[in-house]
């Protein structure tokens, strides 16, 4: 997941939103056979709903390092 969102918190949210819905998704009539599959699927969805949700924002960093900082006197 980390090579798909390039971020750690995306990625620990995705899991939980993983666990979460697999929790809610589970029958009990699920061959265990396709239980890995099932759950990278999951994933997989995940994913897609991350980026689709965020993947237009930008993040743009501002080196401000060597900028002097200027009191400010409030009246």
């Amino acid at each position: 997941m980390y090579a798909r969102l390039l971020d750690r918190e995306a990625v620990n949210d995705a899991i939980q939103n993983v666990a979460l819905a697999a929790l809610r998704q589970a029958s009990p009539l699920l061959d265990a056979s396709k239980i890995a599959p099932w759950l990278y699927r999951l994933a997989i969805r995940q994913v897609v709903l991350f980026r689709r949700k965020f993947g237009r924002q930008q993040t743009c960093w501002i080196d401000t390092r060597n900028e002097q900082i200027h009191p400010v006197h409030i009246k």
